[in-house]
């Protein structure tokens, strides 16, 4: 199980392609950390690189946590996936002729009841116009969705207690708070708009980084970066 299935809430920023954004000049960088020192020297004196600091290392400590505690979830996720058979597939003939099958599963309600509309859908058209038929076979598909819902619903009872008693319920859950934490943080990261070159230099470094080691939930990093340097440059 990798912790890649939460991500933060990505604000409104520029459409820059990761490749653009990791290939940029040095030049470039250069001129908008430049123009942050200007805008820098004009504003009163504040401890955002402190602050900063402090997010970052709050971040590596999380995202290291984070890891330990996805994998702690992966090594005790060991149940199999419930599901119910739905029907049958013919796969041919064996050496002796006789007709090969196999069974069709379904491991979620949606797709219990897609299976069984097209049964239905193919029962109705074999009788026509006869309105008692048609719902005798309503009522058949209707009670064999709800049986096989049911089935689905108590395999899925019984995973439950077992995940609970094996502590895989307690963990997935501890893996999900952090993975929260860790985006927490970069949406804190993500707002910070340096205000001197050294917040500018600190930010950009690690968030290259850290991008590059694939640290960051976040795909869009590195534009997240350039844009709150463009804000900080045009402000």
């Amino acid at each position: 199980m990798t912790n890649d299935a939460t991500r933060a809430s990505a604000t409104a920023l520029p459409d820059i392609s990761r490749r653009n954004v990791l290939t940029i000049t040095g030049a470039g960088l250069a001129a908008a950390l430049a123009g942050i020192s200007v805008q820098a020297a004009r504003t009163a004196p504040r401890n955002g690189l402190a602050l900063l600091n402090e997010l970052i290392e709050a971040h590596t400590a999380e995202y290291a946590r984070n890891d330990e505690l996805w994998e702690r979830a992966g090594e005790l996720d060991t149940e199999p996936n419930c599901k119910v058979v739905v029907g049958r597939f013919y796969k041919g003939r064996d050496d002796d002729g006789e007709n090969i099958y196999e069974p069709m599963y379904a491991y979620f309600n949606e797709r219990i009841e897609e299976h069984y509309k097209r049964d239905l859908a193919v029962c109705l058209s074999l009788v026509g116009n006869d309105t008692t038929k048609a719902g005798e076979i309503r009522d058949c598909i209707a009670a064999k969705v709800a049986s096989k819902n049911a089935e689905l619903a108590a395999l899925e009872a019984e995973r439950e207690a077992r995940e609970i008693a094996s502590g895989f319920r307690d963990a997935y859950a501890a893996a999900e708070a952090s993975s929260e934490a860790v985006s927490a943080i970069e949406t804190q990261i993500a707002a910070f708009v340096p205000a001197s070159m050294a917040e500018a230099i600190r930010l950009a470094q690690w968030s290259v980084e850290a991008h590059r080691k694939d640290r960051v939930f976040k795909d869009d990093w590195c534009a997240v970066v350039l844009a709150n340097i463009g804000k900080a440059v045009l402000s």
